[in-house]
This record gives C-alpha cells, structure tokens and sequence, in this order.
C-alpha cells in the first residue's frame, strides 16, 4: 500500500521492497511465492506483485524470486503456497515439475517401494520378496513367481533351498 510519500506497507507480509529512483521495486517475496512484474518477464511497475506459485512448482528456501519445478519424487497438483508433495508409496517420479498426482507412476504388479514416499526411480520399485526379476535393469520387467526350490529376495539373486543344487 503506498502512502503518496517515500513509505510503504507491503500488502503482503514477507516481501521486500526498495526505493529504485521514482518507483518501489519489488525484490523477493515469502516462502510459497514468486515475484510477477509483468507479461513474458519484461518489467512493468504497476504490475509488481507476489503470486503463488503455480501447479508443479515451489519456493521454499527465502529469497523467493522465481518458484522452481517439484524435485522429481514430488508433486504440486494445485497453484498456491505449499510446498511440493511427495508422490506416495508404491510410485516413483523420475522427472521435475510433476503437477498431478497421476505423474507419479505406479510399481509394477507384485512389486512395491517398501512403504517409501518421493522415489525417483523406477528401481525403488522392488519385488515382493516371494517374487523376482529375470533382468533387474529393465523397467519393464515384471516380477515373476519364485520358481519351487529356490529363495527369492525382490531382485534379481536366487538362492537354492537346498545347498549344493545348481540353478541356470
């Protein structure tokens, strides 16, 4: 709010502001904010204004000028304040700027992340531990049942029940 002098009370509590010739210039805002002064970034003065931060992005470590894209693990389904979410258990986000919940994918059938949250990969998706992987490497490889006489651990390692025993 300005007072038609040198003064100003920011509507917002936690932005900065200075004088800059005959204008006030905004320089940062507080967490869950980006600084908007304008169309495609070019500097309007009447404009100057702290908004949230948009689906997919956050700002959580003061001074916040620009808001950046969720982490990858995380995501932000709506514009406002809050900090990003972590994709929940069972699903992995390998990219940033997740901005739904659906961009988190889900583990394969009999696999899991092992009641972990904000997984960034597809490997946090282990087998249950009844079930293995014939290529541990390759995303798409779904989790095959324990053959009989063998111990599966969720990877890719058998081991035979009884020692001595030769598996290929």
């Amino acid at each position: 709010v300005c007072h038609g002098d040198d003064t100003l009370q920011p509507v917002l509590n936690g932005s900065n502001w200075t004088v800059d010739g005959p204008i006030f210039r905004l320089h940062d805002c507080p967490i869950g904010y980006g600084v908007y002064n304008g169309e495609d970034g070019a500097f309007t003065a009447a404009v100057q204004d702290c908004q949230p931060c948009d689906k997919g992005e956050e700002c959580t470590t003061p001074p916040c000028v620009r808001c950046s894209p969720c982490a990858p693990g995380f995501f932000k389904a709506a514009q406002g304040t809050e900090p990003c979410t972590p994709c929940p258990t069972n699903t992995y986000r390998e990219t940033p700027g997740a901005n739904e919940i659906a961009n988190c994918l889900s583990c394969l059938d009999k696999s899991s992340t092992r009641r972990k949250k904000a997984r960034v990969s597809w490997k946090a998706c282990r087998c249950d531990d009844i079930y293995y992987r014939i290529e541990h490497n390759k995303a798409s490889d779904e989790c095959q049942d324990c053959p009989p006489g063998l111990v599966c651990h969720g990877d890719d390692t058998l081991q035979p029940v009884l020692n001595g025993s030769n598996w290929t």
